[in-house]
């Protein structure tokens, strides 16, 4: 994971299934405007195109006890990252286990 990029938002959807009707949430963070996703970026060339493409992936990890009343069947959530770790998250000379680190669930978004 050697090509890491935060991606900043205001909040995002999330589908709750609840018997069998979908339910739309709205999560944001009360305290604050604008918040990072940890992701993952690439730059390949189309094959059929012979196009550069630029895509990145926002990384999941383990729902927190809010979460995970919502997202009830994968128990998923985006990776938050909290603002002393967004820096941290762009080093480019982590190493494995610094980035494992970064992927524990933050418990409460206020």
């Amino acid at each position: 994971m050697a090509k890491r990029c935060l991606l900043g938002i205001n909040g995002f959807y999330e589908l709750r299934d609840l018997n069998k009707v979908k339910l739309p949430y709205v999560i944001h963070n009360k305290s604050c405007d604008i918040f990072s996703l940890g992701c993952i970026y690439e730059s390949w060339v189309d094959k059929g195109t012979g196009e550069i493409r630029n895509t990145f992936s926002i990384l999941t990890t383990p729902a927190n006890h809010l979460m995970e009343k919502i997202h009830i069947l994968k128990k998923r959530m985006p990776y938050f990252l909290t603002p002393e770790n967004e820096k941290k998250w762009i080093e480019p000379n982590l190493t494995p286990e610094q980035i494992i680190e970064f992927t524990n669930p933050i418990l409460n978004l206020t």
